[in-house]
């Protein structure tokens, strides 16, 4: 067991504040601290890229998805497409006789 009488520049308890001796030298605790902060940021950047690649992902299948859509479109634009799926668009569009708003008295 280490005596303070060991510790050059230690004389007591009390003093051991003063002198600001540590078990870990000031340039090796430094070099610590260092490597922990950049530990801790390659993590951070590691996370990030892992939801950057989610977001790609997700990104990719939106733009497949669009891309289908839009050639749909296309060919119902062009009207290439069969009769049956025109007519259901403009039958659609029509407003019906049928479907006019009820009218009711409200009393008060």
């Amino acid at each position: 067991m280490k005596v303070a009488r060991v510790i050059g520049g230690l004389r007591d308890i009390k003093s051991m504040g003063l002198s600001y001796k540590r078990s870990i030298p000031r340039a090796a605790s430094s070099a610590y601290l260092k490597l922990y902060m950049m530990q801790k940021e390659k993590d951070r950047l590691d996370n990030e890229v892992v939801l950057l690649d989610r977001r790609r992902l997700g990104i990719y299948k939106k733009l497949v998805y669009i891309q289908q859509q839009m050639q749909e479109l296309e060919v119902l634009a062009h009207g290439e497409a069969t009769g049956p799926v025109n007519m259901a668009v403009t039958e659609i569009q029509k407003p019906s006789e049928d479907k006019k708003w009820r009218k009711m008295p409200l009393n008060y």
